[in-house]
């Protein structure tokens, strides 16, 4: 029983160090969030792939929004990130994932891959916030 005992600590405490460094998805620092939809959204598809994004939120509110790596068309996808990612910062999480944000008309399909990236990691981030504040 001892060495089971011991054997179920060791996991908790590998556990909670691996969650603590973050999970490749949102990381914790200085009161600063910051979330990286490239996991979570990988089978969001825009017009040419998928689109991530990372996340910053600080104070419960949207501070940046930044497009990762990607293969969408760089016309379309500007004037996607140009008429979505202005009206989430500032604002709070929950805020914007409530919020009905139209597409961009002629970048339709990036503009939805935008939307459905930015609800996803927003609503990881509203999901999971707590256990990282406290670590």
């Amino acid at each position: 029983m001892k060495h089971f005992t011991l054997l179920l600590l060791s996991i908790c405490v590998l556990t909670l160090a691996s969650c603590k460094q973050g999970d490749g998805v949102m990381t914790f620092k200085d009161g600063v969030f910051t979330i990286n939809t490239t996991k979570l959204g990988k089978d969001i598809q825009g017009y040419n792939g998928a689109t991530p994004l990372l996340i910053t939120v600080e104070n419960r509110r949207i501070t940046s929004i930044e497009v990762l790596e990607n293969d969408e068309t760089p016309e379309f996808l500007k004037d996607a990130k140009k008429g979505i990612l202005p009206l989430a910062i500032g604002r709070t999480p929950d805020e914007v994932i409530q919020d009905e944000i139209d597409a961009v008309s002629g970048a339709t399909y990036s503009s939805e891959a935008l939307i459905a990236n930015l609800r996803l990691g927003l609503k990881y981030y509203e999901d999971n916030k707590l256990k990282y504040r406290y670590w």
